[in-house]
């Protein structure tokens, strides 16, 4: 009986085959005629791979340890085959941008399959209270506790209010403009490049490593100011690189790129900041590469013997590149004037904002140089260490990454650099391994890790340049494919290890302070009690995650150290409150505290349990914060409970403000 049936069973596989077969020629069929390519198979593959992220996450929801495994799996099917079709010769141009912005869908899908239905990153609650004010009071330039300078830089919300006017609720509205953001991008940089004098081949692939920068998947796909910014900023550089290859439509492209400019500069600093360094660093590179051929010109003709007029065909690339250099100049004085001009007479909030990290950050790099401060702990935050795996593969991200930008800068070097674009895109590809010094210092850490999302606009052109030397290097006797697909992958994995910690990539359970970890029905259902309840616009009291949540789910006015200018950790950090403390709190006049009891069960993973700024005073957290922290508004004279669900306690304090001593 069971022979019968094996039997029955190996009779059926060649017809099973068979039938496989002709699904994938009537695959390669259809594609072949609609000019697509492989790109539907490989299309399929992607949602295969979507669809193991998506139970990646549901697993890691209900606690099941190897659920990352399904994650890392999903993500390689996503990419290596897209990888594999831009790396390779036959695709056509179009296949090659249909993949392009294929992928980064994609990759944007990945972060929505991690919180479906609800914001859950940290700044997305920032910029959701400055979308909530707008839509509230109709006014631009509210105040906004957790976060004073995101209302001067309101284009995101704008854009996003209208189409929450129009109905839609508004995680949906935040998420089409992000996904419209992000396909503007992957168009944008693709043509970009291409314009910039490389093929379509090539601008596949710097796409393509473009998206394995640390903060593509998860931070540049968050309901963020810069998730915005950054397309508008690429889609300027394009219409700048349009109008200086084409004598028409000069008007129309000028009037784009000043609308694109003041766009930018109303949505995001430091992309604004950005994109004027970038055109200034084109602007200069024009004249100075012509300068330089010009010199290389004349020596040779004075070696040859051979001097000729300056009228020879040998002089028209030198000048048509100082031509269009000169063409950049104005684009840049229009972004450098426009970014200036805001911030001095709107948001000069942003000095006050920036310039402390900036030089903070600037300061250490400059003592851990000297030898006059230690290097801080790779990979460990408030002693969580990442998996020795994920260490060994950041590290071989990031040797790969260098190794490209060396191979493909010799490469380039060799060929010649003849363009003013080519030029400015090495140059900011050389920013990258000058900010890996900052990783090694606690302040330049953030600012090296903010910067790769501008860097990889150059890494990602001349990695791409060593990458199909690589492939079509002889002497690899076709090995050079497999090793930059190894490449590839290597770096896509690190680049989410080092963009997002390990315990934050995947939904899971309650963790003491790690931002999307923490947010959990027991925090929601506080917070909307006060908005039911108590009434939207109470000063309240709370730790960082369930600030946010009151601030957006609840619609309470979140207080903070940042947004009031008063040292409220003192009031949090204390087992008894004093003279100075009640002080304080009539100062910033609060009316409620929120206790999370949960907080003293574990040092928190983000190494804060209120704002940046506590540890400076406290020092780091080696253990949980003490239960008699939290105990004491329970014994204080004129503290009401007003809600307590276990976890989370809520207090009336203003008997206490208002008049009674402690």
């Amino acid at each position: 009986m069971t022979v019968g049936k094996q039997s029955v069973f190996a009779s059926r596989l060649p017809m099973a085959a068979t039938l496989w077969g002709r699904a994938l020629d009537a695959v390669a069929t259809a594609s072949a005629a609609s000019r697509l390519g492989l790109l539907p198979p490989i299309a399929l593959a992607g949602s295969a791979g979507l669809l193991l992220i998506a139970l990646a996450d549901t697993l890691s929801r209900l606690g099941v340890p190897n659920a990352p495994l399904l994650f890392w799996l999903g993500l390689l099917i996503i990419v290596l085959p897209v990888a594999g079709r831009l790396l390779g010769g036959g695709a056509s141009r179009l296949e090659r941008i249909a993949l392009v912005v294929m992928l980064g869908a994609g990759l944007y899908i990945v972060k929505l399959l991690q919180s479906p239905g609800s914001f859950s990153l940290f700044d997305e609650f920032v910029h959701w209270v400055t979308l909530n004010d707008i839509l509230r009071t109709d006014h631009l330039f509210v105040h906004n506790n957790l976060l004073p300078v995101s209302p001067y830089y309101p284009g995101l919300e704008i854009v996003t209010s209208a189409l929450v006017k129009a109905g839609l609720p508004v995680w949906e509205a935040g998420v089409i403009v992000v996904a419209a953001g992000r396909v503007l991008f992957s168009l944008a940089l693709f043509l970009f490049v291409e314009r910039a004098g490389f093929s379509a081949r090539v601008a596949g692939v710097a796409s393509l490593i473009y998206m394995a920068n640390p903060n593509y998947v998860f931070f540049d796909a968050q309901f963020g100011y810069e998730s915005l910014a950054l397309p508008l900023a690429v889609f300027i550089l394009l219409a700048v690189r349009a109008r200086d290859r084409s004598r028409r439509n000069g008007v129309a492209l000028t009037l784009t790129i000043a609308l694109g400019i003041g766009a930018v500069v109303v949505t995001h600093h430091i992309t604004s900041i950005a994109l004027a360094m970038f055109l200034l660093a084109w602007a200069v590179s024009g004249p100075a590469l012509a300068l330089i051929r010009r010199r290389r010109s004349a020596a040779g003709k004075q070696v040859a013997g051979r001097e000729r007029l300056s009228e020879d065909a040998d002089d028209s690339e030198p000048m048509r590149e100082t031509r269009r250099g000169l063409g950049v100049v104005g684009p840049t004085l229009m972004v450098i004037i426009a970014t200036i001009t805001w911030i001095l007479y709107i948001a000069s909030i942003t000095v006050g904002y920036l310039g402390p990290a900036l030089g903070g950050a600037l300061n250490q790099v400059v003592a851990l140089v000297a030898g006059d401060e230690g290097s801080r702990e790779l990979f460990s935050s408030s002693g969580f260490r990442a998996p020795v795996w994920e260490q060994l593969v950041a590290y071989a991200s990031v040797a790969a990454l260098l190794l490209g930008i060396a191979i493909g800068g010799l490469v380039l070097l060799r060929f010649g650099v003849r363009r003013a674009a080519v030029a400015s895109l090495c140059l900011v590809a050389l920013v990258y391994p000058a900010s890996l010094i900052g990783r090694l210092t606690a302040r330049g850490a953030e600012l090296a890790a903010r910067s790769t999302e501008f860097t990889f606009i150059g890494v990602g052109v001349v990695a791409a340049v060593a990458a199909l030397y690589l492939v079509g290097l002889p002497r690899l006797r076709g090995r050079g494919r497999a090793l930059v697909l190894s490449a590839i992958a290597a770096t896509f994995v690190g680049g989410i290890i080092l963009g997002l910690p390990f315990w934050a990539r995947l939904p899971g359970p309650y963790l003491v302070g790690a931002d999307p970890r923490s947010v959990e029905p027991i925090g929601l259902a506080a917070a909307e009690f006060m908005g039911t309840e108590v009434g939207p616009g109470q000063r309240i009291l709370a730790d960082r995650t369930n600030r946010n949540l009151m601030a957006t789910y609840g619609a309470q006015t979140a207080l903070t150290t940042v947004g009031d200018r008063v040292n409220l950790q003192n009031i949090y950090f204390t087992p008894m409150l004093n003279a100075d403390d009640l002080k304080d709190m009539r100062t910033v006049l609060t009316q409620y505290v929120e206790v999370d009891q949960r907080l003293t069960q574990s040092v928190p993973y983000v190494g804060v349990y209120l704002e940046r700024g506590e540890t400076d005073l406290l020092g780091p957290w080696l253990s949980p914060m003490p239960v008699q922290d939290l105990a004491k508004w329970d014994v204080t004279d004129g503290v009401d409970r007003i809600y307590d669900s276990g976890a989370i306690q809520i207090f009336n304090v203003q008997p206490l403000v208002l008049g009674r001593q402690p």
